[in-house]
């Protein structure tokens, strides 16, 4: 799975690709005005790998999500596992981790492996008791995922016979995970639930019986 956005900075020019359990962020290098491609200083490279991340699970899905008023993008992607997070690039704390501080605001020095990402909602489509996203028999061709073009929600078919709707509450600012009390609460969930979910940038999602039990596309 791969997908073109603005991930890393407004404007940019970013491919993002899964390879397995690590995302791989690539910039598109555009050719100058005389058409001259990469100069040797990018190692000749049209597309350079800037960051890597690694994911807890084998990448199943993956997906760009633009909120209201930004000029950047997040990223939706679900595991083989059935778990799910949204995701953006955290350019504060990759510039302290470029300086060796540990981000968090005490000056401390870097400690472990860190990685500027910032989890704006997680969780996953199994073993939740009593959640909308849990229960069926998993889809035969596995997961399947879009995001509305209009940002008002998120598609996933993971169920045969089902499509899990999750709205998206497309006003979230970015930031809001550093101000607001839910950050506490594993990133944007009400206590109790999946994280992210009900409030900050996702809502409570809900299923669509589907007539066709086998979904392709």
């Amino acid at each position: 799975a791969s997908v073109r956005c603005s991930y890393l900075s407004p404007g940019s020019d970013d491919l993002v690709v899964a390879k397995s359990d690590r995302l791989e962020v690539r910039t598109v290098r555009q050719p100058d005005s005389s058409g001259a491609g990469p100069d040797e200083g990018d190692g000749g490279e049209a597309l350079p790998v800037v960051l890597s991340l690694p994911v807890n699970g084998r990448i199943s899905t993956l997906s760009s999500v633009r909120f209201a008023d930004e000029r950047r993008d997040c990223l939706f992607l679900t595991t083989e596992r059935g778990d799910y997070a949204l995701i953006s690039h955290d350019a504060e704390l990759a510039s302290d981790l470029a300086a060796g501080r540990d981000g968090s605001g005490s000056g401390a020095d870097v400690a472990g492996e860190h990685h500027p990402v910032a989890t704006h909602a997680s969780g996953t489509f199994r073993d939740a008791d009593g959640h909308a996203l849990s229960g069926g028999r998993e889809a035969e061709v596995g997961p399947i995922l879009a995001v509305d073009p209009l940002m008002r929600c998120i598609a996933v078919h993971v169920y045969d016979g089902f499509a899990t709707v999750i709205p998206i509450h497309w006003d979230y600012k970015l930031g809001d995970f550093r101000r607001l009390p839910y950050r506490r609460n594993a990133g944007g969930g009400l206590p109790g639930k999946p994280r992210g979910l009900s409030s900050g940038p996702l809502g409570y999602p809900f299923h669509v019986r589907l007539e066709e039990r086998t979904v392709l596309s």
